[in-house]
């Protein structure tokens, strides 16, 4: 709650507003029966049209008024609730995109997707009804109560009879309504995991044909889903006709009281219609309650599983501060549309470079696992020189450049830059520094020149086409029909391997980087295109820090320095020549891929 108050503070000149012209629409509802009372009995039963006239004159103006306090609010209301929306989908975007990687695997990917639209969409939904119904229906309901004792005391024991039975019955839902919520978007939660695995793996699955039971899977889940929706509505429908039902009896007895007292002299027929419409407006604002209080657990439950992300400590946080204190600039006022001022960095501990990276006794763990990956690492990244790491399947490679990128941190020693652990620098300054290329190639949807540019704000069109020459791109960029403007679809689906790789490559090198990382980046390439590209980075990147990480002994064999790793420890650090005299796992490693290329 006190981070859904936070992102309405910057709104709170449009709920006042709200407020006050709900409240302005609803005293003025108040009104009209009461003057249709007056009409009734001083001007109907006496004839006196010039009275009609003029009451009516009255309620039509007020009538008017009270539409165009109700349009507006409605109108402010939405457009309020949609901001909210926005906004908390920007928070947490831009907080997932910083939080360390083990967290965002422990939450997993479906469960985020949900969160970021269906949960974000109920707590949207309930902002809405609360700010146009949270203040007329109580007052709706406290001034109708008011209203209908001042016509007639002995009526109003009807309503004080019927009041008590329909909060019960909410009571009653309510009850059963939440656990049911949360149910429902735990299994949301489990059929968006399975629908993305079975669209990212589609391919995988046609070429088992496992198809019937993907499907199965996906009929169990969504049975699951069904089930608890049904069970969801089977409470709404019981609820509405129990209403309506107390309701019913409660609109006979108060017709029954009346037409006797009426009968007696006690009361007059113009105060009957007034009472009537009173108890229809109490009930009637208890029915809106009724909505807000069952929309209520739902959208409780959606924004405690949104607070959960957020409450997580993101390591990229470039301000240093409490992640909830980053809202978008917009915010600052509901018609705003001024863009987000730029973020300036802190650069405190990243001079000009060059950089020399330091893993002095590292350590890594993931969580829950049994056994480190990484265990007393220590190396040293030179400036301006070539450092390779190769070793077996699982030896740790790719986990030593994730910790160097901090996607995760280190369980055990640190990693210094010019002698300043890296934890004590910003993530993004850090970050900014490095030019990455990924084991797994991703590729987004766009073109290719925007593929490309994507790894650098500032790259022009020399820019990109230079890079792409370099990666040995430009050539098989030049032969498609629309060369840098071709459409890649996500992930890079209409590309070869190969393809993807190089612009993958392209993408790091167009960014001036103080340390380029090329995590086994040369392995869907042919040999032929290794040794050409391996010659055009030599060239395009002199004089510059990088981190291979590679299958192939090929690849390094020129690099300044390789380190050897073995089941997370380090087997050897040296040149090739050196590692072939030093090194026994190196010299398995060389004398297997030896006896590979020869058969």
């Amino acid at each position: 709650m006190s981070l859904l108050l936070r992102l309405l503070k910057p709104d709170r000149f449009w709920i006042v507003l709200i407020i006050g012209l709900t409240l302005s629409a609803t005293i003025m509802e108040l009104l009209l029966p009461t003057l249709l009372a007056t009409i009734v009995d001083h001007g109907i039963v006496r004839g006196d049209v010039p009275y009609i006239l003029k009451i009516g004159a009255v309620m039509l103006g007020i009538t008017f008024l009270e539409l165009a306090f109700s349009v507006a609010s409605g109108f402010l209301s939405s457009r309020v609730a949609a901001k909210f929306g926005r906004n908390v989908r920007q928070l947490l975007f831009q907080h997932v995109l910083k939080m360390p990687q083990q967290d965002i695997q422990t939450f997993g990917t479906a469960t985020l997707i949900t969160r970021a639209t269906n949960d974000i969409t109920q707590v949207q939904q309930m902002l809405l009804m609360s700010l146009r119904m949270m203040v007329r229906a109580p007052l709706m309901a406290i001034g109708g109560v008011v209203m209908a004792i001042s016509m007639d005391r002995s009526l109003s024991l009807v309503l004080l009879g019927t009041v008590p039975l329909l909060i019960l019955v909410i009571a009653w839902v309510l009850r059963r309504a939440l656990p049911l919520f949360k149910k429902m978007q735990k299994r949301l939660d489990g059929l968006n995991r399975i629908v993305r695995q079975y669209l990212n793996g589609v391919r995988v699955i046609r070429a088992f044909a496992r198809e019937k039971d993907e499907k199965r899977a996906i009929d169990a889940m969504s049975e699951k889903v069904m089930q608890t929706s049904i069970q969801v509505n089977v409470l709404m429908a019981s609820m509405m006709p129990l209403m309506m039902l107390i309701m019913n009896v409660s609109m006979v007895a108060i017709l029954w009281v009346g037409a006797v007292r009426i009968e007696g002299g006690a009361l007059q027929v113009g105060s009957l219609m007034a009472f009537i419409q009173y108890a229809m407006l109490i009930l009637g604002a208890l029915m809106m309650m009724t909505m807000i209080v069952f929309m209520l657990p739902r959208a409780s439950v959606s924004m405690g599983r949104i607070a959960e992300v957020l409450a997580l400590n993101a390591l990229a946080h470039p301000y240093g501060e409490g992640q909830h204190d980053m809202l978008p600039a917009e915010i600052d006022g509901l018609g705003s549309s001024r863009p987000a001022p730029a973020v300036r960095f802190d650069r405190s501990g990243m001079g000009d470079g060059p950089y020399r990276f330091r893993f002095e006794s590292v350590t890594f763990r993931y969580p829950g696992a049994e056994r480190a990956v990484l265990e007393d690492v220590s190396f040293t990244i030179e400036p301006g020189e070539v450092t390779a790491i190769i070793g077996g399947t699982g030896s740790g490679k790719s986990t030593l450049l994730h910790l160097l990128l901090r996607f995760y941190e280190v369980t055990g020693g640190q990693i210094t830059l010019d002698g300043k652990d890296i934890r004590e620098i910003p993530v993004e300054a850090l970050r900014a520094r490095i030019g990455y290329v990924p084991q797994q190639t991703f590729l987004f949807s766009g073109t290719i020149f925007e593929n490309i540019a994507y790894g650098y704000e500032g790259a022009t069109r020399k820019d990109v086409q230079k890079a792409a020459e370099v990666a040995q791109a430009d050539a098989f960029i030049q032969k498609l029909p629309d060369g840098y403007d071709t459409y890649v679809d996500r992930g890079g689906k209409n590309l070869s391997g190969g393809q993807k790789q190089r612009l993958a490559i392209a993408r790091a090198v167009v960014r001036p980087a103080a340390l380029y990382i090329f995590d086994d980046s040369f392995s869907a390439l042919d040999y032929r295109t290794d040794l050409a590209l391996r010659q055009a980075l030599k060239a395009h990147l002199a004089h510059t820090t990088q981190l291979w990480v590679a299958q192939r002994t090929s690849t390094i064999r020129e690099a300044d320095k390789i380190i050897v790793l073995e089941h997370g420890r380090i087997a050897g650090i040296g040149t090739h020549d050196m590692l072939l005299q030093t090194s026994q796992v190196y010299q398995e490693i060389v004398q297997s891929q030896s006896q590979v290329s020869s058969a």
